[in-house]
């Protein structure tokens, strides 16, 4: 008898859930198309965008750097030339300024209301992460520019020049080689410069000759390289997450560095 009770019960638990779940469901999409209205209902200049996905869709998908997809955004004819405009980071409005006085006082006059970075990790799943000069957050922001802030002095810049310039010389002296040597008409500038920039911050910020531009395969160079290669699925989703949706870092437990 009590079995029966049951099995008639059942189909009524069954008809709430599937209820609740399409009120859910809707309630969610009449959510999504209004927020995406947000600018409008603020009489703010914005770029129509899909709901959830947003204005980055490109990146999202792997087909464009954050770079290209702002360089998109910013010479879209809706918006440009216009002091400030609206777009969307998934359901998430933000607001992008292009006038120069309006970017000198958020950033001078108004900061402290503008302090922190819109991109951010978690302290307890990434802690290298969280504690990059990219990521932290006020206060521990503030001590760590006190720190940073003597190795840009004018005396310790011109004292990193003269090993700026011998890494300079080494460039010359291997493009020269690629040149006449080799004789290759064409250079592969990206992975060359990237080369050079590894070089520079090997040996100004860590004291260490990594000789990237002789051997591109060396262990500094390939450390580099690691924490751009978006080729894999996770790494591309961790990249895309901390600049576009912060708040699902510590969900996935996301890392900026990989153990890598």
């Amino acid at each position: 008898m009590f079995l029966i009770e049951i099995l008639n019960f059942l189909p009524t638990v069954f008809y709430a859930l599937i209820t609740a779940l399409v009120i859910s469901i809707v309630s969610f999409i009449l959510w999504a198309f209004h927020r995406n209205n947000y600018w409008k209902n603020l009489n703010v200049p914005y770029i129509p965008s899909t709901p959830f996905i947003g204005t980055f869709k490109d990146t999202l998908l792997g087909k464009a750097s954050i770079y290209e997809a702002s360089m998109k955004v910013y010479n879209d004819p809706l918006v440009k030339n216009l002091p400030y405009y609206g777009v969307f980071m998934f359901h998430k409005p933000v607001l992008f300024i292009t006038e120069p006085e309006i970017i000198k006082r958020i950033m001078m006059k108004d900061f402290q209301h503008f302090q922190n970075r819109h991109t951010t990790s978690h302290h307890k799943t990434d802690p290298i992460g969280y504690y990059n000069l990219f990521m932290i957050r006020n206060p521990l922001w503030k001590q760590l520019r006190a720190k940073l802030t003597p190795f840009f002095a004018t005396g310790k810049m011109k004292a990193m020049f003269y090993l700026v310039d011998k890494i300079n010389k080494n460039l010359l002296k291997h493009i020269d080689t690629i040149v006449v040597r080799d004789k290759k008409p064409e250079i592969e500038l990206k992975e060359m410069t990237a080369c050079y920039t590894t070089d520079v911050i090997a040996t100004c910020a860590f004291g260490v000759e990594a000789k990237s531009i002789e051997d591109p395969k060396g262990e500094f160079r390939e450390a580099g390289r690691l924490i751009f290669d978006f080729t894999k699925f996770r790494r591309g989703c961790e990249q895309s997450a901390f600049f576009m949706w912060p708040e699902t870092v510590p969900i996935f437990n996301f890392k900026l560095f990989s153990a890598e």
